[in-house]
């Protein structure tokens, strides 16, 4: 399972996916415009490049308007994260060798109440990353149905969790 790793607390999102395409491919992914429009949104404005700034449609109007605070090609990318309903946000991205392939860890803070939210949104998008990856493109009209399946799926766990008396998962 390409998921390793993923947490909501204090207000922040942590995810590490594990890939199996080079670390150079996963940049490509997270970094270019043609990429982009495949996972997250479709880049509107700007541009993603040191110092720069840069506006991505996530569709139905919610665009997210974000400036470069880190750009190292092929290692570590970061960016402010602001929708106009929402608080100002961090998102990190840091990207190692493992084997054949790449550990790709994601860092989403500054969220608040909002991160149990945003983990389930971002599990869908790294799905949707992976597939991209793998030139297996998922179709972005789904990507909100997955993420509420996520979500769905993330709640019926927990209730499962909390009504088992034995405190064995099932």
């Amino acid at each position: 399972m390409p998921l390793v790793t993923v947490s909501a607390q204090s207000g922040q999102v942590n995810a590490t996916w594990s890939l199996p395409v080079p670390p150079a491919h996963v940049w490509d992914g997270i970094a270019s415009p043609k990429r982009l429009h495949l996972w997250l949104g479709e880049l509107i404005e700007g541009k993603i490049a040191p110092g720069s700034t840069f506006a991505v449609d996530h569709g139905q109007g919610a665009i997210c308007r974000s400036t470069v605070e880190i750009y190292e090609p092929g290692t570590e990318l970061a960016y402010s994260w602001k929708f106009s309903d929402e608080p100002y946000s961090r998102l990190a991205w840091r990207i190692e060798t493992e084997g054949t392939g790449s550990l790709l860890s994601m860092e989403h803070s500054g969220l608040g109440d909002l991160a149990d939210s945003y983990r389930d949104g971002w599990l869908a998008h790294l799905i949707y990353l992976e597939g991209q990856l793998l030139n297996l493109p998922l179709p972005m009209p789904m990507l909100m149905t997955v993420a509420s399946t996520i979500t769905a799926a993330s709640q019926g766990a927990a209730s499962d969790q909390s009504s088992n008396d034995d405190g064995a998962t099932r």
